[in-house]
């Protein structure tokens, strides 16, 4: 199996940037297309994953082209993003994170056996939803009820399979509490392998 990291991304290189004074477009050209399936995608600041812009390639038959166009929704990080560089590009379905934690050399992750836990039920603008025991309920909403063992399941990060007692019961986590599935864990986070980009 080929290890994918950054170098195999799409790399956006800036040309130049257009304002109207609230607006940003960014304009440059990538290396190469591949695994570029929506409008919407990631800059990738690998300074700081937490500073990567939010775009928007403005057409997508237009970007094999030498002038793509992407307008920045972020537009506090404009002054990271300038012309003559380079950016990796991550597609809109993922987010800058997933790519972080996968190359995260540093991060510890251990092997855990999924245990359920119990779940707080609340209202929230007409909806239900639920969360585990010990957090803080989102702004606005209001506690129906606690459920015991009602926090059945988690999912991973990257395929989004369950890891239960009813389907695979042990899994990886990290100190942020994001899970990964055990093949995730093998294929992806050991080896810090991005190839699930694509």
């Amino acid at each position: 199996m080929e290890i994918k990291g950054l170098d195999s991304l799409p790399q956006f290189r800036i040309d130049s940037i257009e304002s109207n004074g609230k607006d940003y477009m960014i304009i440059g050209s990538f290396n190469h297309v591949s695994g570029i399936r929506n409008d919407t995608g990631w800059l990738y600041n690998i300074a700081s994953w937490k500073d990567s812009g939010s775009v928007t390639i403005i057409s997508l038959k237009d970007i094999s082209s030498k002038s793509v166009k992407l307008s920045l929704y972020d537009s506090e990080y404009i002054s990271i993003f300038q012309p003559g560089k380079a950016f990796p590009y991550i597609d809109g379905y993922w987010q800058p994170m997933d790519v972080a934690i996968i190359l995260d050399e540093l991060s510890t992750w251990n092997k855990v056996h999924f245990k359920p836990t119990d779940a707080e039920y609340f209202r929230l603008n007409g909806a239900i939803g639920w969360q585990e025991t010990g957090k803080k309920l989102p702004v606005g909403a209001q506690f129906m009820e606690l459920k015991k063992d009602g926090w059945d399941h988690e999912h991973c990060r990257l395929c989004w399979e369950n890891i239960s007692l009813q389907t695979q019961p042990f899994g990886y986590r990290n100190n942020d509490n994001i899970w990964v599935c055990e093949s995730c864990y093998t294929k992806y986070v050991l080896t810090h392998n991005l190839d699930f980009l694509y």
